[in-house]
């Protein structure tokens, strides 16, 4: 009387015809479980490393989270890829998904193999980085009657006006001027104020009335005190 019996392949190898052993090492019967893949019991044989893994060894029965700033996007990697220029790559989680993903606005990353938002670079002062992959600074200067400190979004850093202590750029404030790619507010000189918000130049301040006086920086008003 003959028996038979029958057992999964061994973890770490892979069985692709009649062997006598769990652990192929012969070309013929198996072998060693080859890059890029995995080989267990609970997943019976080859399987591919899925995307977001990669297996740079023979002989694993499991795959490897891609890195912080590499990228696994497809299946069956042996090695991760760099991450480009303008992105990032976290690494593999539980519960993040690796992949590039986009420098958020204002920023911009001309180096490669970055892992989170934090490593993107404040656009520079006085100029804006409008496109969330920029690799450099959008190389237009920020627009007269706006400023732009580091990190603007845009050329005219934001649509609203500027409030002191509630806000960091946008529209020129009244008693101000901003030339074209100002960094901060320059306040209209003594002896001139300026009533309105969206001042571009110092010709936009205007010479204190007959008979009133203005004896400080940054008037909004005529002072008749």
């Amino acid at each position: 009387m003959t028996s038979t019996s029958k057992a999964l392949c061994g973890d770490g190898f892979k069985c692709t015809g009649r062997t006598t052993t769990n652990s192929p090492i012969t070309g013929a019967t198996g072998g060693l479980c080859d890059t890029g893949n995995f080989c267990s019991r609970q997943a019976l044989g080859l399987q591919p490393c899925v995307i977001g893994y990669y297996q740079p060894n023979t002989g694993q029965s499991s795959c490897i989270g891609c890195p912080a700033g590499y990228l696994c996007d497809v299946g069956g990697m042996s090695a991760p890829t760099t991450c480009s220029t303008g992105k990032y790559c976290p690494a593999t989680t539980s519960s993040v998904t690796n992949s590039e993903v986009d420098c958020p606005a204002g920023t911009y990353n001309d180096r490669v193999n970055i892992g989170s938002a934090d490593e993107c670079i404040p656009c520079p002062p006085g100029q804006f980085c409008i496109a969330a992959t920029a690799a450099k600074p959008t190389a237009s200067p920020c627009l007269a009657s706006f400023f732009c400190p580091y990190g603007a979004t845009a050329a005219d850093g934001y649509s609203s006006d500027y409030v002191f202590g509630l806000s960091a750029a946008g529209l020129c404030p009244a008693g101000y001027y901003c030339e074209e790619g100002t960094i901060a507010p320059t306040p209209c000189p003594i002896g001139k104020f300026r009533a309105t918000s969206g001042g571009a130049a110092l010709t936009d301040c205007a010479v204190c009335t007959a008979g009133w006086y203005c004896d400080e920086l940054g008037m909004t008003a005529l002072d008749d005190n």
